[in-house]
Formats: C-alpha cells, sequence, structure tokens
C-alpha cells in the first residue's frame, strides 16, 4: 500500500482526470515497485482525488526513477489540457546509469534508436540467450564506471538489461555491480522506441534540467520557492523485517528516511512525499 504525506493542499485548483491523446509513458515499465505502483495507482495523474492542479514555477522530481509522475504532468502539458502546469521541470536522481538514460534519450535519440534496434536483432539471433544477456551485464559493469555523461552504449546496455534482467530489478551488490539475474525470455526485449522517441521529443520542447545528484544537492543547486512543487518519491520503507531498499549500492536506511522527512517540512513550497505504510513511516 502506498502512504502519502501532503503539504499544503489548500491552495490547489481542481482539474477533472482525462486519458491524454498523445500520452507518453515512464520509460522503464517495471522499474521499482514503488515507482510502478504509484504510476498504477493514479492511473497516470497524480493522486486526482487528493492533490488539485495549480499553475508552478517549477516542478522538481529528485528520486525520478522511471519518472511517472513527472510523465502525468507531462502529459497534460503535451496536450494542452493544462499547457500551463509548469513553466520548467527538474529531474534528479543518484543512480548515473539512470540519469544517463535520460540524457542520451533526449539529446542523442537517433543513434540510440540505431544501437537498440541492433541489440535486440543480435538478442533474438542468439542461440544461448543467457550468455548473451550476462556478456552484456559483464560489459555494463565494465563501462558503468565512468562519470555520468552521454554514453550511447550504456544507455542502450541499460535499457536492455532493465528489459531482460528478472522483474526489470535495478540491484547493485556492495561493489557497484549490477547482478541482477536473468529472465528467461526467450523473444526480442519490448523496448517501445515510438514512445521513447515521443519522450525525447518532449524533453527537448520544453525547459527540462536533467541532472544526476543527492537530493539535497540538487535543491540547493536550484532552491524551491513558493510558487514550486516537489515530489519526492524515494526507496519506500520495508513493511517487513529484512525487506529490500537497496537500489543503486547504497541502502537507503530509516535514518534516511527522518532526515528525508525533515528536510522536505521545511520546504516553502508545496510537496508530496509517498512512501509505504510501514508503521514507523506513519509515525514520522
Amino acid at each position: 500500500m502506498i502512504y502519502m504525506e501532503i503539504n499544503k493542499i489548500h491552495k490547489w485548483v481542481g482539474a477533472k482526470p482525462v486519458i491524454p491523446l498523445d500520452k507518453v509513458s515512464p520509460f522503464y515499465n517495471e522499474w521499482k515497485e514503488n515507482d510502478t505502483e504509484f504510476y498504477s495507482l493514479t492511473d497516470g495523474t497524480v493522486c486526482d482525488n487528493t492533490v488539485r492542479y495549480q499553475t508552478m514555477d517549477t516542478y522538481y522530481e529528485t528520486f525520478v526513477g522511471s519518472g511517472g509522475v513527472f510523465f502525468s504532468f507531462l502529459n497534460r502539458k503535451i496536450n494542452k489540457y493544462f499547457p500551463q502546469i509548469f513553466k520548467r521541470a527538474i529531474l534528479s536522481d543518484v543512480n548515473p546509469a539512470l540519469i544517463n538514460h535520460w540524457l542520451v534519450v533526449r539529446d542523442n535519440f537517433k543513434e540510440y534508436k540505431e544501437d537498440v534496434d541492433k541489440i535486440k536483432w543480435d538478442y533474438q539471433m542468439s542461440d544461448n540467450k543467457q550468455q548473451f544477456y550476462l556478456s552484456s551485464r559483464n560489459e555494463f559493469n565494465r563501462i558503468g564506471k565512468f562519470p555520468v555523461g552521454k554514453n550511447i552504449r550504456l544507455a542502450v546496455l541499460f535499457i536492455f538489461l532493465n528489459k531482460t534482467c528478472f522483474n526489470g530489478l535495478y540491484r547493485l551488490n556492495k561493489s557497484g555491480q549490477f547482478n541482477v539475474g536473468w529472465n528467461k525470455t526467450e523473444k526480442a526485449p519490448a523496448i517501445d522506441l515510438q514512445n521513447m522517441k515521443k519522450i525525447s521529443d518532449a524533453l527537448n520542447k520544453y525547459e527540462i534540467i536533467i541532472e544526476h545528484g543527492f537530493y539535497k544537492d540538487i535543491l540547493d543547486k536550484y532552491p524551491p520557492t513558493q510558487n514550486d512543487f516537489c515530489y519526492f518519491d524515494p526507496p519506500y520503507e520495508p513493511v517487513v523485517d529484512g525487506g529490500f531498499t537497496t537500489y543503486d549500492g547504497h541502502t537507503f536506511t530509516y535514518k534516511d528516511q527522518q532526515s528525508l522527512h525533515d528536510y522536505v517540512n521545511q520546504l516553502d513550497c508545496d510537496w508530496l512525499l509517498s512512501n509505504s505504510d510501514a508503521k514507523n513511516i506513519e509515525k514520522l
């Protein structure tokens, strides 16, 4: 179950949910459970029965992941249902390979598409798909050690592994190596390049800043003001002992949850924070 903490909702103006005419969807439909569950729960809207839209100057999503909530806003802007919903957006994450993928899709789509088509074909023609997956995973780990930039090959391997690994899970071991196993699919991975092209066009059409970094560093660099809105979607607190909280090689602890909670409560702008309904989260 999703737990949401919202501030200042009285300032938001009502808007009925719509089915977008030219909908874009999150990059990674099997991204971490909280991202996809929240997107599914809201049916691509941002809790229409809880949070109501207003015109905001800047929309922030500093645990962007697959960008599910960002795309719910973007769809309204694209289809001119609410074109003024935000003037600019700032998207960030601590996962360098993830941000590299966002940047490549935005800035190098032609080359990206060609290489995605090639890896899909090579995989489909491979006689040993498990070995193909493992070789791709090894290559990803080798070139993923470099700083965030616009590495097309890294981006292609990132989306390929997301579609061919078990449950679309992104998990790094203590050495920083992606170690998720193969999902045993024999078909070419379902990478929706038409949707990716729509995303690329939208990221170029509007003022959207994409950066790698910790949420506090990003918000210090681009301080939110009164007419901004921040959405926070951290790794969810486990509802059972020993639950999974590590996605980028670092565990997001309960102390981190407390720090995030304290941080958002001192912001001057509107914000929404989602998490699990773990008892210790509800007590914050």
